[in-house]
């Protein structure tokens, strides 16, 4: 689980550290000027576009997955690194709460290598999962939301009876797993129907 973090943070600071070269962009050479992203900045742009400005470079053209494209053009092996991207801090953060709640008793039961393979198995079939459910979106779908719903779904089997902690309204309760579950993928499943924005943010990798 730890190194599945890592990875994520660590991709995700190759992503922000593509504004180190900001000031030598050029229109032909991709990126976002940096009188642009303060364009931007003046202009109120929110949080979730300056998280968004340094993706726009070649790592995530190379890894975000394009919908069907993927899969007729020759770059089906974004399937397997589409999840190492994310549309900005709350997308990145989410997906690692998650997985710190949900991972570490799953990866002590499958052990280290079983945990890795069966997270990348997950992110794939969520990522495939998303192409086939929204093949008629032009945005490329990016982050970790299959893997970390595979997790979730192994927590809910193989720990049916464990009760999570949940505050509603101010108030601490005892949640079983299956309703705190229940409820999460009830959110993605309204996000993903009606989400409009072009992040590709995977909503239906959630289930």
């Amino acid at each position: 689980m730890i190194t599945i973090l890592v990875l994520l943070l660590g991709c995700f600071g190759l992503q922000l550290a593509d504004l180190i070269d900001l000031a030598n962009c050029s229109p032909g050479r991709g990126g976002m000027p940096r009188g642009a992203m303060f364009g931007d900045l003046a202009d109120g742009a929110p949080l979730t576009d300056l998280c968004l400005a340094p993706v726009a470079g070649s790592l995530r053209r190379q890894w975000e997955l394009m919908g069907p494209r993927a899969l007729t053009e020759g770059t089906w092996y974004t399937l397997a690194t589409h999840w190492l991207l994310h549309g900005g801090w709350a997308h990145l953060l989410g997906n690692c709460y998650f997985l710190y709640i949900f991972g570490d008793n799953v990866e002590t039961l499958f052990g280290r290598v079983r945990f890795a393979l069966f997270f990348l198995g997950a992110a794939i079939v969520g990522g495939l999962f998303e192409v086939l459910l929204t093949h008629n979106t032009v945005a490329p779908i990016i982050g970790a939301s299959g893997g970390i719903a595979g997790v979730m779904a192994a927590y809910l089997w193989c720990f049916p009876r464990n009760k999570l902690f949940q505050v509603v309204l101010f108030v601490q309760l005892k949640l079983p797993v299956w309703v705190y579950l229940f409820v999460w993928v009830g959110f993605q499943a309204v996000m993903g129907l009606f989400e409009t924005s072009s992040a590709g943010v995977a909503w239906f990798s959630h289930l």
